[in-house]
């Protein structure tokens, strides 16, 4: 998952030139065909709390990704894991 591989991922968002575009998914509006509740992602986020900070400070530091972030309006606190597309287009996963 996104949030298990957010260390991993932080790697990948350091070396980022350009973000075409950007996806956000929030983890508290309840998925389809009984998927994972809120809670649920809260108690899994703080299992892998190192490695989502690990990928927030990489967010913060690049400034690509930084503005791609605040352009739409998306605090760094809130994100929980990031799937990096090959042409550097982003997919959010929040815990707002």
């Amino acid at each position: 998952s996104a949030m298990q591989n957010a260390g991993r991922t932080a790697d990948k968002v350091r070396t980022i030139k350009k973000v075409p575009s950007v996806g956000i998914l929030s983890l508290r509006v309840p998925m389809m065909f009984g998927g994972t509740s809120y809670p649920e992602y809260q108690t899994f986020a703080s299992r892998n709390a190192a490695g989502i900070s690990k990928l927030r400070r990489a967010l913060s530091a690049n400034p690509v990704t930084r503005q791609a972030l605040a352009k739409r309006g998306i605090p760094v606190g809130i994100v929980a894991g990031v799937r990096v597309s090959s042409n550097g287009s982003l997919r959010i996963y929040v815990l707002d």
